[in-house]
């Protein structure tokens, strides 16, 4: 019996200790010089789902500027949050377009650096589908790059 408790606790501890010591992964990093994200003003009015969008790039270590003036070299995000189909409850799609301007203003022929289009259509907890949004919101930010500075870690 006493054996077993060994192997048990053994399992345990080699199973839980990279679970407590984790820290999020970084997959895909992106270097540059300020890492100063220019965004544009939020175009909904759910609350939660612009503290997710804020979270998400406090997390990729991004700086947020909502403005829509751009600079040579300045990293900018293209967002959009749009609802489809019919009936009682909607689709929800958010559409991200991270951008890396060469001129001072936004053109179609900028760097795109990533370009992710999600359209959620479940849970259906509620008909205004607000949980679709910031679901979809959090599985297009998954592939935006993490930003760091050169030079610092």
């Amino acid at each position: 019996m006493q054996n077993r408790l060994q192997i048990i606790s053994v399992i345990l501890v080699f199973f839980a200790g990279p679970v407590l010591t984790e820290e999020s992964p970084i997959y895909f990093q992106i270097k540059h010089q300020n890492c100063i994200l220019i965004t544009e003003p939020a175009k909904t009015n759910d609350k939660k789902f612009n503290k997710h969008f804020d979270d998400a790039l406090k997390q990729r270590h991004y700086k947020a500027i909502n403005t829509s003036k751009v600079t040579p070299g300045s990293l900018y995000l293209q967002w959009d949050r749009q609802r489809h189909g019919h009936g009682l409850y909607k689709d929800c799609s958010v559409n991200l377009v991270l951008k890396q301007a060469k001129e001072n203003y936004k053109s179609k022929t900028d760097k795109t650096l990533h370009e992710k289009n999600v359209r959620r259509k479940y849970p259906r907890i509620t008909r205004e589908g607000d949980e679709r949004c910031r679901r979809a919101l959090k599985e297009a930010f998954v592939h935006i790059p993490t930003c760091s500075i050169p030079g610092k870690n």
